[in-house]
């Protein structure tokens, strides 16, 4: 493990009172696999938890099947999918 290194950032957005959106989860490929994503993304359900929110949504493209496949794994679901700039976009949502 790295110590003194940063190997992953995860982060949230604001929707509204009661809702917030994964905005990055992004881990260094060297330290992918090690459990890593899903601390993170474990620390942030804590803290938006602990922020009062209610639900977390995230967002995919289809071309991010390995994204996908992560948050199905920790429980977001498929909500719906939207057409942008030719690239379809897949909004997940899960209740915190």
């Amino acid at each position: 493990m790295a110590e003194d290194s940063i190997v992953g950032t995860v982060a949230l957005r604001r929707v509204d009172d009661r809702a917030c959106q994964l905005t990055r989860l992004s881990v260094h490929l060297d330290y992918r696999r090690h459990d890593i994503t899903q601390q993170l993304e474990t620390a942030l359900e804590e803290y938006a938890r602990e922020a009062g929110f209610r639900r977390i949504t995230a967002q995919s493209t289809v071309r991010q099947k390995p994204l996908s496949v992560f948050l199905e794994s920790v429980g977001f679901e498929e909500f719906k999918r939207t057409l942008r700039d030719k690239n379809v976009i897949i909004t997940y949502e899960k209740a915190l």
